[in-house]
């Protein structure tokens, strides 16, 4: 034996260091690694000391890179029980359910509804990287059926509709590019490259307004076994027919990885239950007002005393008076008193920085309508609570004013005007289903609760230069109804206001820049 297997080390493969206080653990399935750090709230010992334990113990014995690559059922069914016998030894032995925390899943997701995707990304714990309307073009035939309506009549008309709503969002593709194009010519100083990558990502952001919410998409999920947990249970538990069949292939798949950690996902009756556990109560309801039919914010409620409930915030955190001492001292406080400590917190901050958790004290509701595809983006800034009702076209839709000069308006609204006829026929089945034939253009309501530190991340990236324009607009809007009843604090938020042709250009040519260095 060399000197070098001598003095290997068998920890090595799963720790980055062997010597240091911080380390990242490497190359274990996620079952043993949520062990390994789980196992710290009760054991004195080093995480390094407790994955040696279990090398020497031989637990991790065909845990470990060569399960993968067993050739044979005998291999294969010997690994299954060495891990059986680890989960039982570890897993369901260990007494406390953070274990689940620290096993990590990704999903692979490759087609799914936008309706579907949007059920699932609405847990806020999760980690999501979807397929963009925004860079890739879809195909006629790209859209879901439900399994709800299979073989009906019903499904034929959603067939039809979608596949009518994708053939003309294909068919607007040559017209709107040569009218971007003639609107924006490039300059000699952008690159030919940059140029047709910005003019693509605003034709795809107006066809998109005709793409139906059946439009297949594919995503990447990352989630905790104990968030996974939870994902799945609301998916098997839908009243959607696709949403059940997704979470039960997400437990057969995640079950192969962490089958131990899953073992308590399934329907749930309270889940299921409570979907619609008002709906009685719903018959009684008035009808809607005269609300908002354009994209717009409406403030429905705050904190009226945020400003002081911030600065109460960041004069506790240095210690002193008690909280109902602190009242009375900032309720004293004069105005520009008030400013100054508020711009003393934010004083060092740059553009990377977010603004100190004092800021969480300031709470705001608003009721935000937006066109859906537009919604498909804010629905990411999960830590807000959202409540989001069916999506139905009772609201109207957006008109991208570029279908004008490309000549596409009147063909717009009569494909607009076909959709909605085939959702009130299908709503008469099941307004939940009728959900997939409406096009991304048709608004919807959604309530947004969230503090201020929220708004100011969502504001500085939703109105930044390259975003869509019907969120920009959205982010002005929140920024404005914040400046309404707290200018000094809505004077914290970083708005950018400024009106731009291409959204993409710079964004593609610092790209085409960076490509070009690394050549």
């Amino acid at each position: 034996m060399t000197a070098e297997h001598r003095d290997f080390d068998p920890l090595r493969p799963y720790v980055t260091n062997l010597d240091q206080d911080v380390y990242c653990i490497r190359g274990l399935p996620p079952e043993v690694a949520a062990v390994l750090f789980a196992y710290v709230s009760r054991s004195p010992n080093s995480f390094r000391d407790n994955l040696r334990a279990l090398i020497e113990a031989g637990d991790l014995q065909g845990l470990t890179g060569r399960v993968e690559s067993a050739g044979d059922e005998a291999s294969f069914a010997g690994a299954k029980r060495r891990a059986e016998r680890f989960h039982k030894k570890w897993v369901v032995g260990y007494g406390h359910a953070s274990v689940a925390e620290h096993a990590t899943l990704r999903f692979a997701l490759e087609s799914v509804s936008i309706i579907a995707s949007k059920v699932l990304e609405d847990n806020r714990l999760g980690s999501y990287t979807e397929k963009s309307t925004r860079y890739q073009r879809f195909s006629p035939d790209d859209f879901i059926v439900p399994p709800d309506l299979a073989g009906s009549s019903a499904g034929r008309l959603l067939e039809e509709t979608c596949r009518m709503l994708l053939a003309r969002y294909d068919a607007f593709q040559g017209p709107l590019e040569r009218h971007v194009a003639s609107l924006w010519p490039r300059v000699p100083s952008v690159s030919e490259g940059a140029w047709r990558r910005a003019v693509a990502a605003r034709v795809f952001d107006v066809s998109r307004y005709l793409m139906p919410a059946a439009t297949r998409t594919a995503l990447g999920v990352t989630m905790n076994a104990r968030v996974a947990t939870h994902a799945i249970n609301k998916l098997l538990s839908h009243p959607l027919a696709e949403c059940r069949a997704l979470g039960a292939s997400m437990l057969a798949e995640g079950r192969k990885i962490c089958p131990t950690l899953l073992r308590h996902a399934g329907p749930k009756a309270f889940l299921s239950h409570s979907a619609g556990a008002c709906a009685e109560f719903g018959v009684s309801l008035p009808p809607a007002g005269a609300g908002a039919r354009e994209n717009s914010v409406k403030l429905t409620a705050f904190d009226a005393d945020g400003p002081e409930r911030v600065i109460k915030a960041l004069l506790f955190e240095l210690g002193g008076p008690d909280a109902a001492t602190l009242d009375d001292y900032v309720r004293n406080l004069d105005g520009a008193t008030r400013v100054r400590i508020i711009e003393a917190a934010l004083a060092k901050r740059d553009s990377h920085d977010w603004p100190p958790r004092a800021f969480e004290m300031a709470r705001y509701v608003m009721e935000v309508t937006i066109d859906y595809g537009a919604f498909r983006d804010i629905q990411r800034h999960r830590m807000a609570t959202q409540l989001s009702p069916p999506l139905d076209v009772s609201l109207g839709y957006e008109t991208p004013p570029e279908l004008r000069g490309a000549g596409l308006e009147e063909e717009y609204h009569d494909t607009m005007r076909q959709a909605a006829t085939a959702w009130g026929k299908l709503a008469e089945v099941s307004p939940l289903v009728a959900q997939y034939v409406v096009p991304l253009a048709y608004r919807k309501r959604v309530l947004f609760d969230w503090n201020l530190r929220e708004i100011e991340h969502f504001v500085k990236l939703r109105s930044g230069r390259e975003g869509h324009r019907s969120y920009r607009h959205i982010a002005w809007e929140v920024a404005d109804r914040v400046a309404e009843v707290h200018p000094e604090l809505g004077r914290i938020l970083t708005v950018d206001r400024q009106e731009y042709s291409l959204e993409r250009l710079l964004a593609e040519e610092r790209a085409a820049r960076r490509r070009a260095a690394a050549e």
